[in-house]
């Protein structure tokens, strides 16, 4: 339920849910997409766990165990971006090229 349609004065409104709390992460600066370290073999697969920074990560990471690797909300639209082939104004990188990713915690 990580990612659903919200309807907000007759708009559909894609929205990323809390995986812990289950609520509206509602600005890029208090969310985070984390993943499981896994081998990086061409065409593996692994799921994305959205959480907001701080007590939900942390109470996600103390019940399930740390997810290894993680990014910030707001870089998250720019890798779909690239991976989906939407031009983004002033892109002048390759396709499938995109920002660092994060190994640790995240910083609240």
């Amino acid at each position: 339920m990580s990612l659903v349609i919200q309807f907000h004065d007759a708009l559909s409104c894609p929205t990323i849910v809390c995986d812990w709390c289950h609520q509206p992460i509602e600005e890029a600066r208090q969310g985070g997409y984390f993943f499981p370290v896994a081998p990086r073999t061409e065409g593996t697969m692994v799921p994305i766990t959205f959480l907001h920074k701080g007590s939900c990560d942390s109470a996600y990471s103390s019940a399930h165990g740390r997810l290894e690797w993680w990014g910030e909300l707001g870089e998250l639209p720019t890798f779909l971006a690239r991976n989906l082939h939407v031009a983004l104004p002033g892109d002048v990188t390759p396709w499938g090229y995109g920002l660092p990713q994060h190994q640790g915690p995240p910083h609240a």
